[in-house]
């Protein structure tokens, strides 16, 4: 989504500024540490004195602040958007989708999406596949409990079937729907052509 890219640009200038204040400190820091010409017996209370805590504590939490933006930023920032996304996905998931050799887990992880929405199954199963979800997702994958996380995990998944849909891997079969009335009809060919464009706007 554009605007969880923008989002996310937007942070990363932002921290990167405070960043670059951080590094200098944290250098200094190291540089003070190493002086040969500093008595031995100086002590960390010293130091801290000397440095300024504070000023220390900060530049320690920015530069903790980079490596998340760096590792999660950009999954973080899509994670964000995902309530409204979600308005799309169930109906964009539920489309009769088959796949050439190889798109098997992909397949399998639309099954699974969607026994979790029908209510079916109430989380992701041990062992629900994972190798569709894009590397930058990866850090988010997890919960705290050690289980898969079902937003990053989704997101993942319309990736993938974006993916596939672009290559022709993935692909909706009409001749496997059924149809009540012309109306259900016109309503997934509607479905099928939209859809994917909200897709396409997704990080890859």
């Amino acid at each position: 989504m554009r605007e969880a890219k923008h989002a996310f640009e937007q942070l990363y200038q932002q921290v990167q500024r405070q960043y670059r204040r951080g590094l200098a400190m944290l250098i200094h820091t190291g540089e003070t540490l190493l002086d040969p010409e500093r008595p031995p017996e100086t002590t960390l209370a010293a130091l801290r004195r000397e440095l300024g805590e504070a000023t220390l504590q900060e530049a320690v939490a920015t530069c903790i602040a980079r490596q998340r933006l760096e590792d999660r930023g950009e999954i973080d920032a899509l994670r964000a958007r995902y309530p409204g996304l979600r308005r799309y996905l169930p109906t964009f998931f539920a489309l009769p989708f088959q796949g050439e050799p190889g798109s098997e887990p992909v397949l399998t992880g639309l099954d699974l999406v969607r026994q979790l929405d029908a209510g079916v199954l109430k989380t992701l199963p041990w062992g629900a596949p994972i190798a569709f979800v894009p590397g930058k997702f990866w850090p988010a994958l997890s919960s705290p409990d050690g289980t898969l996380d079902r937003r990053t995990w989704e997101l993942g998944l319309a990736v993938a079937v974006r993916d596939g849909l672009r290559a022709g891997d993935v692909y909706p079969n009409m001749a496997t729907a059924s149809f009540t009335s012309v109306r259900n009809e016109a309503d997934l060919t509607r479905n099928i052509t939209s859809l994917p464009r909200i897709m396409f706007a997704l990080p890859g």
